[in-house]
């Protein structure tokens, strides 16, 4: 009998997916990107709109949406209706525009070892009635490297 592997070779396709769900003001928005994340984009971004204009916006960045390593919490973390979605290895405050945009580089270096890896983020905005500590939060997006 012999095995049939169908991974072999198998390029991973560069995608940008959400997941989950956001709370209060955090699930109004939306998430943006510039371009698409492939090796060597230094232009990549992500970005959120639909936010409150000209305020605060918080991106939590990591690489797993299982675990909380800081922690060792399992993931998703609920606290006062909203959800911590992404283990925040990174975060990152960014001021929003007129219109409630904001955008984060997050350039890509050209360095094989990254194809097929997977990142995620998730937005926190200031909400003073739902959401842990005076932020809600907006759904998660996860996104692979191609």
């Amino acid at each position: 009998s012999s095995i049939l592997d169908f991974g072999v070779a198998r390029v991973p396709v560069a995608s940008i997916v959400p997941f989950g769900e956001g709370c209060g003001l955090g699930a109004a928005s939306s998430w943006a990107s510039g371009g698409v994340p492939t090796l060597g984009n230094t232009s990549f971004s992500l970005g959120i709109r639909g936010a409150q204009p000209s305020s605060l916006a918080l991106l939590a960045a990591g690489n797993s949406r299982a675990v909380w390593t800081a922690t060792g919490a399992l993931l998703p973390l609920g606290a006062f209706g909203c959800q911590l979605l992404v283990d925040p290895q990174v975060t990152v405050v960014v001021t929003t525009d007129a219109a409630g945009a904001a955008d984060q580089p997050l350039p890509i270096p050209n360095t094989t070892s990254l194809i097929g890896a997977e990142f995620v983020g998730q937005w926190f905005v200031p909400d003073g009635v739902v959401g842990a500590f005076g932020f809600a939060s907006s759904e998660g997006v996860a996104f692979v490297i191609g």
